[in-house]
């Protein structure tokens, strides 16, 4: 990703993303003693409740801590 910062230098970073199906944020979540109890969709940051669309670009988890690790 390229951008210019405050002194007017341009500059290049890497960003690495990594995109999570429901049912991988529910595992990761189980996992680390949570039970997820609500999912959302959003598009650029346009949090709503609404279900999860395959084309959303972000997914919400409610979720709640049930044990300890």
């Amino acid at each position: 990703m390229d951008y210019t910062d405050d002194d007017g230098n341009k500059k290049t970073v890497t960003v690495r993303e990594k995109g999570y199906v429901g049912s991988e944020l529910k595992l990761m979540l189980r996992i680390t003693g949570f039970e997820a109890f609500h999912f959302y969709g959003s598009t650029a940051g346009n949090w709503e409740h609404r279900p999860v669309d395959p084309d959303e670009i972000g997914i919400m988890a409610l979720s709640r801590k049930v044990r300890e690790l």
